[in-house]
């Protein structure tokens, strides 16, 4: 049986149960507002009618909405004059610009705010101001999400008005985490009104150490938010780490360098087209990054190239796609020629996609520390893998395309394959048991082993006649070739998602006595009795995957027997999609993990999860309307 869970200290369970408690404060600190703010209103409204004596006109625009005053109160024959929406559905999710708050409840809502914000930099222990924040801010995202829902349920101007007010309110609250004693702050997967919001109030956290901006406007609108960048990043001197997407721009660079160039280490500023050769002055400032990512920026080959023999700490080249034609330019340049970069990742370029070897030495002598490599093989531009063999700090080796003998991947195996301790294959072709014999000889260091799409030879001894028996001689010939695989006991992922017969996946993991994570495709045909044989050798599996099996002999008996028979299981993912699994026997199972609190994970229910995004994205309610007007003819996105 898996091990129980660990039992939580109390400070995880507060930080888990916080958002739910801001959520359900908020929400009710609003509705307060708006009912304290509505009665005013009205009080005063009746007082000015009686006073006056005369109808109240407002001016309605098409759609319905009223021109002035549009967020009050409307009651009693007031409501009768007022049209109802039109189009209600197109309206923008969670848009609360129209919405403007007046004196008093603009008041009312600033002094909650500054009250949770005073309790929250007092109250918050220093070392988890960062998680509370960020709990903090998860609650008020759930209390707009359940007030949008709440908005779509509304039949009445008045109605929807009030909520609006109310998410408007709520959106105010993110003013409580604009706090200097704040050091990190993580907007990319916030909804896009909260992501807006923050925008506007990064002058405020002048005490971030890592900032992550997302991708801003995607790239649309990149002057949207520009001066709300500089003015933030302006009034940030402690930044390590700054990452915004599609939006930078030189005059953002320009102020980093100014401001952060001797804390900065990581900068990731990938999609910005707005940033230039102009920048390469800026970027070059900051001496002591580690980590870079200019991926699809604006920089030419010779900008990037002077960018990177101006960075001397730099290691992490993140998606450096340009290396090659970048060390191009650096052994054209007489003064770069005793260069050497420290950068240990080489990735293929996602424009021409195939290298030529004399590009490859050029990298393997400016660039010696290259540890991990993505490299795409054609014939027409490196003939064979060998010269790969230069790469002399390789561990990490991940290939895609060419043949393992015919284009003597075998032989770079032998000379380098002791250095590796990750090798993945794709797209590889002529692999047959021998092939696989020889990984384990010449890989014996591998620690992760991965085949996905690559092309296995059958092993399958055929009988029929119309295969020669000089055919069935080679085929018989392969059988004692096992022989020659040796114990993997390094290997403790191993992937398969290539279709291939069960000898090649049998043949692996009774070779790898201490496998933790074990990934079969759909194209393996695997069943209850094929795990019951394997899981003698593999008692230390922590981790099993099983992808889409439409297999009706691949049962729940299957995960019955990894409990009885590997007590280290932590995970056995996409149980839902086997075609022989009930969702009953499922949900039976998930009962038990909560009766006997088993530290297991069944996977993500995707029908759950895409309900969840759908309610996030204020649609769910759209959909279920759909849904009972026509139906199960309504597909879910």
């Amino acid at each position: 049986m898996p091990e129980n869970k660990p039992i939580p200290s109390l400070v995880r369970l507060s930080l888990k149960r916080l958002p739910s408690i801001v959520k359900s404060g908020v929400s009710v600190a609003c509705e307060q507002l708006v009912d304290k703010w509505y009665k005013v209103k009205q009080t005063n409204h009746t007082k000015v009618r009686q006073r006056r004596r005369e109808p109240v006109e407002q001016v309605l625009l098409t759609s319905g909405r009223v021109r002035e005053g549009e967020e009050q109160a409307f009651s009693g024959d007031l409501a009768d004059t007022v049209l109802e929406y039109e189009h209600r559905e197109q309206f923008d999710q969670y848009e609360t610009s129209h919405v403007e708050l007046d004196t008093d409840l603009t008041a009312w809502t600033k002094a909650a705010v500054l009250q949770l914000q005073t309790w929250l930099e007092e109250a918050a222990v220093p070392g988890l101001v960062n998680h509370i924040m960020e709990a903090v801010l998860k609650g008020l995202e759930e209390a707009m999400v359940e007030k949008n829902t709440m908005l779509h349920k509304q039949d009445t101007p008045a109605g929807m008005a009030k909520i609006n007010t109310q998410m408007c309110i709520i959106i105010s609250f993110l003013d409580c985490i604009t706090s200097p004693v704040l050091s990190v702050l993580n907007v990319t997967l916030l909804l896009q009104t909260v992501r807006n919001y923050l925008y506007t109030r990064l002058d405020k956290f002048t005490g971030l150490r890592q900032l992550n901006l997302g991708e801003g406007s995607h790239g649309y609108v990149p002057e949207l938010y520009r001066n709300y960048f500089l003015s933030g990043v302006s009034c940030m001197n402690s930044l390590v780490k700054f990452s915004l997407h599609c939006d930078s721009f030189d005059q953002l660079l320009q102020q980093l360098a100014s401001s952060c160039s001797s804390t900065l280490q990581s900068l990731d500023i990938e999609g910005s087209i707005l940033v230039t050769d102009i920048s390469v002055s800026y970027i070059s400032e900051m001496k002591r990054l580690v980590e870079l990512n200019m991926f699809s920026c604006g920089l030419t080959s010779e900008g990037q190239a002077r960018v990177l023999i101006n960075l001397p700490h730099l290691v992490d080249l993140r998606r450096g796609d340009f290396l090659c034609d970048a060390v191009e330019w650096i052994a054209w340049w007489p003064e770069a020629k005793d260069k050497r970069l420290k950068v240990r990742e080489f990735y293929s370029s996602e424009s021409y996609h195939f290298h030529t070897q004399d590009q490859m030495e050029l990298v393997s002598e400016y660039c010696p520390n290259i540890s991990k490599m993505r490299f795409m093989f054609s014939k027409e531009h490196f003939i064979e893998f060998t010269p790969l063999q230069k790469f002399k700090n390789l561990r990490e080796l991940n290939i895609c395309g060419g043949d393992f003998y015919g284009d003597n991947l075998v032989d770079l195996l032998e000379v380098a394959g002791h250095q590796l301790t990750s090798l993945d294959l794709y797209y590889i072709d002529q692999l047959d048991l021998k092939a696989v014999a020889l990984m384990s000889v010449y890989c014996r260091n591998l620690s992760k082993l991965t085949f996905s799409n690559c092309g296995f030879k059958s092993i399958y001894l055929d009988t029929t006649d119309n295969v020669d028996s000089y055919e069935r001689q080679l085929q018989a010939r392969d059988q004692p070739v096992i022989e020659l695989m040796q114990p993997m006991p390094s290997l403790q992922r191993l992937s398969v998602s290539s279709s291939c017969c069960l000898q090649y996946v049998s043949l692996l993991v009774t070779s790898a006595c201490n496998l933790e994570e074990l990934e079969l495709g759909v194209s393996i045909d695997v069943n209850d009795q094929f795990i019951c044989e394997m899981l003698c050798h593999v008692p230390s599996l922590k981790r099993l995957n099983i992808r889409g099996s439409e297999r009706d002999d691949l049962t729940i008996q299957t995960s019955e027997m990894l409990l009885d028979s590997c007590p280290s299981i932590r995970e056995i993912t996409d149980l839902r999609a086997w075609l022989g699994v009930y969702p009953r026997e499922v949900d039976q199972l998930q009962n038990n993990i909560r009766k006997y609190n088993w530290d297991l994970y069944l996977g993500e229910d995707m029908e759950k999860d895409t309900e969840e995004a759908l309610r996030r994205a204020g649609l769910k309610e759209k959909f279920d309307r759909l849904r009972e007007q026509f139906g199960d003819m309504v597909m879910i996105p």
